[in-house]
């Protein structure tokens, strides 16, 4: 009864902060490297440049190469954003998407923002996005706001084989994450700050922040 009414309460609470049909960014392997792609995970939706890519103006990127980061220029393709090369960290952000009306899901007037990131779970980094989700230690994510933990947070991991599965952070705003098959997991966050301002000319009354993080399978891990 006590698992029943958690996982009712995540439910919940996962209908609240995600409009049906709601798109997020994150970052893929490819055959030529890293893609930063814009669409649904879970629903094998990928955007392109014939249907909602547009909506993604300019997003800029990070990636870690020899222990480093730096910037990284992404090139605008069909399917998406390539980054050129793959690297075992990557971070994406899109700061340009206009104000959007989600009064119908209970939002009311919001801007949105959009953060990826792409880790080994294996290997944590240091937290760079306003909403960022990092691996810590022992099979371990974090999310954060603003550089502090947010707890009692809903999230969302989408499995290769696009199962989702449902969690909360706790106090430390840390869920454990397994990733026992091969192929990519996406991780899945969102947060709605009550911070009234303006965009392009249009005033918006919250900003929503979305951020994901890419992890590969163990079995990927292995093979590499």
């Amino acid at each position: 009864m006590r698992y029943a009414a958690a996982s009712s309460l995540i439910t919940s609470l996962l209908l609240h902060a995600l409009p049906a049909g709601a798109h997020y960014l994150w970052i893929e392997p490819s055959a030529s490297g890293l893609m930063l792609r814009f669409g649904e995970y879970q629903e094998n939706l990928r955007e392109s440049a014939a249907t909602r890519l547009a909506e993604i103006p300019a997003p800029t990127a990070q990636q870690e190469r020899a222990g480093s980061w730096a910037d990284a220029a992404l090139e605008r393709r069909a399917d998406g954003f390539a980054f050129g090369s793959t690297s075992s960290g990557a971070t994406a952000v899109e700061a340009g998407v206009a104000v959007r009306d989600l009064t119908k899901n209970g939002l009311g007037i919001v801007k949105p923002m959009f953060y990826a990131r792409y880790a080994e779970l294996t290997a944590p980094q240091q937290v760079t996005l306003p909403l960022d989700l990092v691996p810590v230690a022992d099979g371990r994510v974090r999310l954060t706001l603003n550089g502090k933990p947010l707890a009692n947070a809903p999230l969302s991991l989408y499995s290769p084989r696009r199962a989702v599965t449902s969690s909360i952070t706790d106090a430390a705003g840390e869920v454990a994450v397994a990733t026992d098959e091969p192929g990519v997991y996406v991780l899945d966050a969102i947060h709605v700050e009550a911070k009234p301002g303006s965009f392009a000319g249009v005033a918006y009354e919250a900003v929503r922040h979305r951020a994901t993080l890419t992890l590969r399978g163990a079995s990927a891990r292995a093979d590499r």
